[in-house]
């Protein structure tokens, strides 16, 4: 039982950290992003460091639109 309860306590604190984290975040991205060198087209976001732009709140996705020279980045991370 003791486990129980602190597996519910590690996840009310992550819910709290995870709420926290997108209100700082806009609705909608407004500034432009330059895609890191590093980045691979691999389908994962690890390139990106979850630094995120934007919360949609409607959806309950972060997201970034990005650029370089040649591609243009669309990075979504649903909840």
């Amino acid at each position: 039982m003791k486990k129980i309860t602190q597996y519910a306590v590690i996840v009310f604190l992550m819910l709290i950290a995870i709420s926290a984290y997108t209100q700082k975040l806009p609705d909608k991205q407004t500034a432009s992003v330059w895609a890191p060198a590093t980045i691979k087209n691999d389908g994962k976001v690890t390139g990106w460091e979850n630094q995120f732009q934007a919360y949609n709140n409607s959806c309950r996705i972060w997201y970034t639109v990005a650029n370089d020279d040649d591609n243009l980045y669309l990075i979504v991370r649903g909840s």
